[in-house]
């Protein structure tokens, strides 16, 4: 039997951990890594973007930015997107792309950035044991990639109800094909509106925890907390 706690507030994966950024086709005098320290100076802001995709599709984009000679903002303009909507959710990436403030040059310029959110089985296979079988720490990432969904159900209840703590603790059996088979829970801690540990049950048992070899049967405490 394995236990361990994850508090809400630090289930989300830093952008540069989950998120693979990449200049290419530059045009003109800068050099990719000025390009890549102002891509990484709204860092929060593309994190943000990051989150609207799924964590179980391939989510990816490409943008060219084009700077007129002396110009310190660039116009963007979508190539390709992937696990997306290209017009909602891309176009709100061009628009972080166009708040950036490059350094001027005389030359006019431009180039290609791609972001690729790393699936979750890959964010998953960082951590994972040489093995193959499942730890606490697989467990505890693949819940952290896929903790927006239990916030947002947190953030429902709060404006339904005000402001509550709660303390879960999940039974969890997970098959080897990383469906959960098998989930009780118990309320051990705070205070549970109606309605509410059923909506978190609901969000968990939609989870993926990825492929492994063995199956894992153990125990997950979930934290809730108004910020």
């Amino acid at each position: 039997m394995k236990a361990f706690a994850l508090a809400i507030f630090l289930m989300m994966s830093s952008a540069s951990a989950s998120t693979l950024t990449t200049v290419s086709e530059i045009q003109g005098a800068r050099q990719e890594e000025d390009i890549l320290a102002t891509i990484t100076s709204r860092a929060d802001r593309f994190a943000y973007a990051r989150r609207l995709c799924r964590p179980d599709v391939d989510c990816s984009i490409s943008l060219r930015l084009d700077l007129a000679g002396g110009a310190e903002r660039a116009i963007c303009t979508i190539l390709s997107s992937s696990g997306m909507d290209r017009n909602a959710q891309g176009g709100f990436y061009c628009r972080i792309a166009e708040t950036l403030h490059f350094s001027p040059v005389p030359e006019a310029s431009s180039f290609i950035i791609s972001f690729r959110r790393k699936t979750l089985c890959e964010q998953v296979a960082e951590v994972a044991t040489p093995n193959g079988q499942r730890s606490e720490t697989t467990i505890r990432r693949a819940f952290d990639v896929q903790g927006a969904a239990l916030n947002n159900a947190y953030q429902r209840q709060l404006r339904k109800h005000g402001n509550f703590e709660a303390i879960l603790k999940l039974t969890l059996t997970i098959e080897t094909d990383g469906h959960i088979s098998a989930i009780s829970n118990e309320e051990i801690g705070g205070s549970f509106p109606a309605g509410f540990t059923d909506a978190v049950i609901d969000v968990v048992r939609a989870f993926s925890f990825c492929p492994a070899a063995d199956i894992w049967h153990g125990t997950h405490n979930l934290n809730f907390f108004p910020n």
